[in-house]
């Protein structure tokens, strides 16, 4: 029983923390996200598509492709 009011009474203190440290962390949210997206786009285009990597334009064909994907969402983000 002490241990469950002593985790209790640690979760009001991280939570305003946690409410804290998102506040402040919102401008860069949008960046942040931004990168982990261009580098799962990236890791799909290496690990999901070897066949790419068969002739000697791998790197060519993974940033083209990185390219097309910027290309398709620019137009999405701007009329959103």
């Amino acid at each position: 029983m002490i241990a469950g009011i002593r985790a209790g009474f640690v979760e009001i203190p991280l939570a305003v923390f946690g409410a804290w440290a998102v506040t402040v962390a919102a401008p860069i949210l949008p960046y942040g996200m931004g990168f982990a997206a261009g580098g799962m786009i990236f890791v799909i285009a290496d690990e999901i598509f070897p066949e790419t990597y068969s002739e000697e334009y791998g790197r060519l064909v993974t940033i083209s492709l990185m390219v097309g994907v910027a290309v398709m969402f620019g137009p999405d983000v701007e009329l959103e």
